[in-house]
Protein backbone atom coordinates (compact mmCIF):
# COMPACT_ATOMS: atom_id res chain seq x y z
CA UNK A 1 0.00 0.00 0.00
CA UNK A 2 1.00 3.60 -0.57
CA UNK A 3 0.27 6.67 1.54
CA UNK A 4 0.19 10.05 -0.18
CA UNK A 5 0.05 12.52 2.69
CA UNK A 6 0.72 16.13 3.65
CA UNK A 7 1.53 17.42 0.17
CA UNK A 8 0.95 20.92 -1.12
CA UNK A 9 0.17 21.12 -4.82
CA UNK A 10 0.07 24.63 -6.23
CA UNK A 11 1.07 26.68 -9.30
CA UNK A 12 1.08 23.69 -11.68
CA UNK A 13 1.78 25.72 -14.82
CA UNK A 14 4.04 28.39 -13.32
CA UNK A 15 6.20 28.60 -16.43
CA UNK A 16 3.27 28.60 -18.86
CA UNK A 17 0.18 29.92 -17.03
CA UNK A 18 -1.89 29.86 -20.23
CA UNK A 19 -1.24 26.15 -20.83
CA UNK A 20 -4.27 24.16 -22.00
CA UNK A 21 -2.83 20.87 -20.72
CA UNK A 22 -4.93 18.84 -18.28
CA UNK A 23 -4.11 19.28 -14.59
CA UNK A 24 -4.52 16.37 -12.16
CA UNK A 25 -3.49 17.26 -8.62
CA UNK A 26 -3.19 13.64 -7.52
CA UNK A 27 -3.82 11.08 -10.26
CA UNK A 28 -4.13 7.38 -9.46
CA UNK A 29 -4.54 5.36 -12.65
CA UNK A 30 -4.98 1.57 -12.66
CA UNK A 31 -3.32 1.08 -9.27
CA UNK A 32 -5.27 -1.61 -7.43
CA UNK A 33 -4.68 -2.32 -3.76
CA UNK A 34 -6.04 -5.24 -1.78
CA UNK A 35 -8.73 -4.72 0.85
CA UNK A 36 -6.93 -4.26 4.15
CA UNK A 37 -3.93 -2.75 2.35
CA UNK A 38 -5.61 0.32 0.87
CA UNK A 39 -3.76 3.14 -0.85
CA UNK A 40 -4.47 6.31 1.13
CA UNK A 41 -4.54 9.93 -0.03
CA UNK A 42 -4.75 11.90 3.22
CA UNK A 43 -4.36 15.49 4.37
CA UNK A 44 -3.18 17.04 1.11
CA UNK A 45 -3.95 20.54 -0.09
CA UNK A 46 -4.40 21.68 -3.65
CA UNK A 47 -4.79 25.37 -4.50
CA UNK A 48 -3.33 28.28 -6.47
CA UNK A 49 -4.19 26.82 -9.85
CA UNK A 50 -3.33 28.34 -13.16
CA UNK A 51 -3.61 27.03 -16.68
CA UNK A 52 -6.59 27.03 -18.98
CA UNK A 53 -7.23 23.33 -19.53
CA UNK A 54 -9.31 20.69 -17.76
CA UNK A 55 -8.55 20.55 -14.03
CA UNK A 56 -9.10 17.65 -11.61
CA UNK A 57 -8.08 17.99 -7.98
CA UNK A 58 -8.14 14.23 -7.29
CA UNK A 59 -8.45 11.74 -10.16
CA UNK A 60 -9.15 8.03 -9.68
CA UNK A 61 -9.10 6.12 -12.94
CA UNK A 62 -9.93 2.45 -12.39
CA UNK A 63 -8.03 2.12 -9.11
CA UNK A 64 -9.45 -0.21 -6.44
CA UNK A 65 -9.25 0.38 -2.69
CA UNK A 66 -8.12 3.99 -2.56
CA UNK A 67 -9.17 6.11 0.40
CA UNK A 68 -9.29 9.91 -0.01
CA UNK A 69 -9.62 11.51 3.42
CA UNK A 70 -9.11 14.94 4.99
CA UNK A 71 -7.92 16.66 1.80
CA UNK A 72 -8.53 20.33 1.05
CA UNK A 73 -9.10 21.04 -2.62
CA UNK A 74 -9.48 24.65 -3.71
CA UNK A 75 -10.06 24.72 -7.45
CA UNK A 76 -9.31 28.41 -8.01
CA UNK A 77 -7.49 30.48 -10.58
CA UNK A 78 -8.33 31.97 -13.95
CA UNK A 79 -9.69 28.90 -15.72
CA UNK A 80 -10.02 28.65 -19.44
CA UNK A 81 -11.95 30.61 -21.97
CA UNK A 82 -13.39 27.44 -23.52
CA UNK A 83 -15.32 24.48 -22.20
CA UNK A 84 -12.57 22.99 -19.98
CA UNK A 85 -14.13 21.09 -17.06
CA UNK A 86 -13.19 21.63 -13.43
CA UNK A 87 -13.71 18.74 -10.99
CA UNK A 88 -12.70 18.49 -7.35
CA UNK A 89 -12.92 14.68 -7.28
CA UNK A 90 -13.12 12.72 -10.53
CA UNK A 91 -13.68 8.97 -10.72
CA UNK A 92 -13.87 7.06 -13.99
CA UNK A 93 -13.41 3.43 -15.14
CA UNK A 94 -14.73 0.61 -12.95
CA UNK A 95 -13.19 0.48 -9.46
CA UNK A 96 -14.15 -0.89 -6.04
CA UNK A 97 -13.45 0.06 -2.44
CA UNK A 98 -13.14 3.83 -2.97
CA UNK A 99 -13.75 6.05 0.06
CA UNK A 100 -14.10 9.83 -0.24
CA UNK A 101 -14.57 11.20 3.28
CA UNK A 102 -14.02 14.34 5.33
CA UNK A 103 -12.71 16.39 2.43
CA UNK A 104 -13.25 20.04 1.61
CA UNK A 105 -13.88 20.82 -2.06
CA UNK A 106 -14.21 24.51 -2.92
CA UNK A 107 -14.53 25.69 -6.51
CA UNK A 108 -14.04 29.35 -7.31
CA UNK A 109 -12.20 28.88 -10.62
CA UNK A 110 -13.13 31.27 -13.39
CA UNK A 111 -13.74 30.26 -16.98
CA UNK A 112 -16.88 29.22 -18.79
CA UNK A 113 -16.47 25.44 -18.44
CA UNK A 114 -18.72 23.44 -16.12
CA UNK A 115 -17.60 22.92 -12.52
CA UNK A 116 -18.29 19.82 -10.40
CA UNK A 117 -17.38 19.23 -6.77
CA UNK A 118 -17.56 15.44 -7.25
CA UNK A 119 -17.88 13.55 -10.53
CA UNK A 120 -18.71 9.83 -10.63
CA UNK A 121 -18.36 8.96 -14.30
CA UNK A 122 -18.71 5.19 -13.78
CA UNK A 123 -21.86 4.50 -11.74
CA UNK A 124 -20.96 0.82 -11.28
CA UNK A 125 -17.87 1.80 -9.29
CA UNK A 126 -18.08 1.13 -5.54
CA UNK A 127 -17.66 4.59 -3.96
CA UNK A 128 -18.48 5.51 -0.38
CA UNK A 129 -18.68 9.29 0.01
CA UNK A 130 -19.67 11.16 3.17
CA UNK A 131 -18.89 13.95 5.65
CA UNK A 132 -17.54 16.23 2.93
CA UNK A 133 -17.85 20.00 2.54
CA UNK A 134 -18.78 21.22 -0.94
CA UNK A 135 -18.57 24.88 -1.92
CA UNK A 136 -19.27 26.24 -5.40
CA UNK A 137 -18.84 29.95 -5.98
CA UNK A 138 -17.48 30.66 -9.43
CA UNK A 139 -18.28 33.82 -11.34
CA UNK A 140 -18.72 31.90 -14.60
CA UNK A 141 -19.75 28.51 -15.95
CA UNK A 142 -22.41 26.11 -14.72
CA UNK A 143 -21.78 24.74 -11.23
CA UNK A 144 -22.84 21.36 -9.88
CA UNK A 145 -22.36 19.49 -6.63
CA UNK A 146 -22.07 16.22 -8.52
CA UNK A 147 -22.31 14.18 -11.68
CA UNK A 148 -23.83 10.68 -11.58
CA UNK A 149 -25.45 8.37 -14.11
CA UNK A 150 -24.74 10.87 -16.91
CA UNK A 151 -26.65 13.62 -15.10
CA UNK A 152 -25.34 16.82 -13.50
CA UNK A 153 -26.76 17.48 -10.03
CA UNK A 154 -26.93 21.15 -9.07
CA UNK A 155 -27.78 20.74 -5.39
CA UNK A 156 -26.61 18.52 -2.58
CA UNK A 157 -30.16 17.28 -2.10
CA UNK A 158 -30.36 16.20 -5.76
CA UNK A 159 -26.90 14.60 -5.48
CA UNK A 160 -27.87 12.65 -2.37
CA UNK A 161 -31.13 11.43 -3.92
CA UNK A 162 -29.60 10.11 -7.15
CA UNK A 163 -26.26 8.79 -5.83
CA UNK A 164 -27.17 7.70 -2.29
CA UNK A 165 -23.90 9.32 -1.18
CA UNK A 166 -23.00 12.13 1.19
CA UNK A 167 -25.88 11.88 3.69
CA UNK A 168 -23.87 13.87 6.26
CA UNK A 169 -22.09 16.24 3.88
CA UNK A 170 -22.72 19.99 3.68
CA UNK A 171 -22.69 22.71 1.06
CA UNK A 172 -21.18 25.74 2.75
CA UNK A 173 -18.33 28.19 2.35
CA UNK A 174 -15.40 26.97 4.46
CA UNK A 175 -14.11 30.57 4.64
CA UNK A 176 -10.39 29.82 4.39
CA UNK A 177 -8.09 31.80 6.69
CA UNK A 178 -6.05 33.18 3.76
CA UNK A 179 -6.29 31.22 0.50
CA UNK A 180 -3.89 33.55 -1.34
CA UNK A 181 -1.02 32.55 0.95
CA UNK A 182 -2.06 28.90 1.16
CA UNK A 183 -3.58 29.03 4.63
CA UNK A 184 -6.58 26.79 3.93
CA UNK A 185 -7.68 26.45 7.54
CA UNK A 186 -11.48 26.76 7.50
CA UNK A 187 -12.83 29.47 9.80
CA UNK A 188 -16.52 28.66 9.30
CA UNK A 189 -17.70 27.14 12.58
CA UNK A 190 -20.04 24.73 10.77
CA UNK A 191 -17.03 23.04 9.16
Amino acid sequence: NVNITRNTITNPFGGIPTSTATFNGIFINGVDALAGFENKVINNRIYGLNGEGESNGLNNTGSDNVWYQHNTILMDGPGGTGTALTRGFFQTTLAAGIRFENNIVSITRLGTGAKYATYHNTVTSDIFSDDNIYHLNSAAGNQFVGFYNALAQATLLNWQAISGDDPNSLTTNPIFQDALTGNLRPTNASV
